[in-house]
């Protein structure tokens, strides 16, 4: 069987959220990437902000990320849920590799913003990994706007009271 090594930024840093996409994704370790910034840069389908990393160089930007092992065949539904994100295989601090997925320059538009519970989806993830506090209240102070769409961001609420109460 062929293991992915995927690197996680954004919305599926919860390892409880990525298991709903991707059943027997386990979590590896956390990963600090120096000079990267996260953004939310990337137009999403649903006209939102979503997460987008850059490489600045600057070793005082920073993203904190999860490395996740899956089997190649359960690639499917996460490479679905990533429309409009190209693959990029990245070399990790500790020299390994792994894929993630950036915005493809099409879909980039600074001016996006988040949606709340995507943000929060995002800090959530980030907290739940235990990196710095000040990491996650960055993420938690970013700019975002009310989902107009009443039952997806219901939905997406109760997924964030679920995510909060995984602990494992």
């Amino acid at each position: 069987m062929s293991l992915l090594r995927y690197l996680a930024y954004g919305s599926n840093l919860h390892p409880e959220r990525l298991r709903r996409r991707v059943p027997s994704a386990e979590l590896q370790d956390r990963v600090c990437l120096p000079g990267w910034r996260l953004t939310f840069h990337k137009r999403g389908y649903d006209g939102s902000g979503k997460g987008h990393m850059v490489a600045t160089g600057l070793e005082t930007d920073q993203v904190w990320c999860a490395v996740y092992t899956f089997p190649a065949r359960e690639r499917g539904p996460l490479d679905e849920a990533e429309r409009g994100y190209g693959i990029t295989d990245l070399i990790l601090p500790d020299g390994s590799r792994a894929f993630t997925y950036l915005a493809l320059p099409e879909r980039i538009d600074p001016a996006a913003l988040p949606y709340n519970w995507y943000r929060d989806l995002i800090a959530t993830g980030a907290r739940f990994l235990e990196v710095p506090e000040d990491y996650v209240r960055g993420i938690e102070a970013h700019g975002c706007v009310p989902d107009p769409d009443p039952a997806r961001a219901e939905l997406n609420r109760r997924l964030l009271e679920d995510l909060g109460a995984c602990r494992t």
